[in-house]
């Protein structure tokens, strides 16, 4: 199975170091917060959005709970609730939950999170493709505790578990 590496928008405060999207240009920088600006009532990158990058697939399957959804131009991505996959003999189709409708798209246009992508791996960007022997799967419990088997924990992000990716670097090790 092939992977691949998106950022998308995550819930925080942007500080120094974090990885945002400049809306002006569309481009993920680095947070640089410069010496002197020292306004405590607004937020340097205030109405920018954190970034992360993660690791994803275009493997959708019915036991899906979450998927993310392309608009029609690409320029974004939403993640919504999996309804159901339909196909026939030239298409697949994804419905999906979007508020109070249940639209449908091509099954090209989704894919799904398996997880954070190691802050470690610096080499990683945004497009990379892995694959399964290029990567190693860890789970966290509210990011403190390793657990053995990562793949149990599918679904229960809601009570502080967290799928943490380390990738295999040039140098044959995983970060």
């Amino acid at each position: 199975m092939k992977y691949f590496s998106k950022y998308l928008p995550v819930e925080g405060e942007i500080n120094e170091g974090d990885k945002f999207l400049d809306h002006t240009d569309n481009l993920i920088k680095d947070a640089h917060i410069p010496e002197f600006y020292n306004n405590p009532h607004v937020p340097y990158f205030d109405g920018y959005k954190k970034v992360k990058l993660f690791l994803c697939s275009r493997d959708i399957q019915k036991t899906d709970k979450e998927i993310y959804v392309h608009k029609p131009d690409g320029s974004e991505s939403t993640k919504v609730e999996l309804i159901d996959i339909i196909s026939d003999k030239e298409n697949t189709a994804v419905m999906f939950k979007w508020g109070e409708q249940t639209p449908g798209t091509l099954i090209q246009n989704t894919f799904k999170v398996i997880g954070e992508i190691s802050p470690e791996a610096t080499w990683a960007k945004e497009g990379n493709e892995f694959n399964e022997c290029e990567i190693k799967k860890i789970a966290l419990i509210n990011q403190y505790n390793l657990l053995d088997n990562p793949d149990w924990i599918d679904g229960r992000h809601e009570q502080g578990y967290k799928m943490l990716i380390l990738l295999k670097g040039s140098c044959g090790h995983f970060h």
